[in-house]
C-alpha cells in the first residue's frame, strides 16, 4: 500500500506569526539572552583562550600527512609531539604591533592546539615536518605492517 502525504491546516489564523507574540517559546530570543548572559559572566568562568586551527588530513600507501593552516607564526612558536598514538601541534600566533585603530578582527591570535589520535600501524619515530608559506605540514610514515597492499584475485 502507497501512502500519500497530507496537507494539514495549522490552525493559526492568517497574519498571526508564532515569532511576534511575546508570551510564546521563541528560540532565537532565547538564545540571545544565553550569549548575553555569558559574556556578562566573570573571566574565570569563560571558555579558556585559544583555538585549532584548519587542518587537512591525507592518508597514502605509506603515510599519513596533516597540512596545518598557520599564517604569520613562526616556527619557534610551534611545538610537535607524536607518540604511538596521538599526534599533538601547539603554539602561539602573536598579535601583529598595530599604529592606528583595529575596527575589525577575524584572524585568531593566541595559543592553539591540535590533537587527534593516530591509527595503529604508524611509525612516530620517522615523522617528519618542514613549515613553508604559513603551512606546517606533518608526514607521518606507516609501518610496513600498516601499508596497505594490492591483492591479487586468483
Amino acid at each position: 500500500m502507497t501512502q500519500v502525504p497530507v496537507r494539514r491546516e495549522s490552525g493559526i489564523p492568517d497574519g498571526f506569526s508564532l515569532w511576534a507574540d511575546p508570551w510564546r517559546w521563541n528560540p532565537i530570543r532565547d538564545l540571545e539572552a544565553i550569549i548575553d548572559r555569558m559574556w556578562r559572566m566573570p573571566p574565570a568562568y569563560r571558555l579558556a583562550d585559544g583555538f585549532t586551527p584548519a587542518v587537512d588530513v591525507e592518508e597514502t600507501d605509506d603515510a599519513y600527512t596533516f597540512e596545518v593552516e598557520l599564517p604569520g607564526v613562526r616556527k619557534e612558536d610551534v611545538s610537535i609531539e607524536v607518540g604511538e598514538r596521538e599526534l599533538h601541534i601547539t603554539g602561539k600566533m602573536m598579535e601583529k604591533k598595530r599604529t592606528g585603530v583595529l575596527r575589525q578582527q577575524m584572524r585568531h591570535t593566541g595559543t592553539f592546539d591540535y590533537r587527534t589520535t593516530l591509527p595503529p600501524g604508524i611509525d612516530p619515530d620517522r615523522a617528519e615536518a618542514h613549515f613553508d608559506s604559513g603551512v606546517l605540514t606533518v608526514r607521518i610514515p606507516k609501518t610496513e605492517a600498516g601499508q596497505r597492499r594490492k591483492v591479487e584475485i586468483s
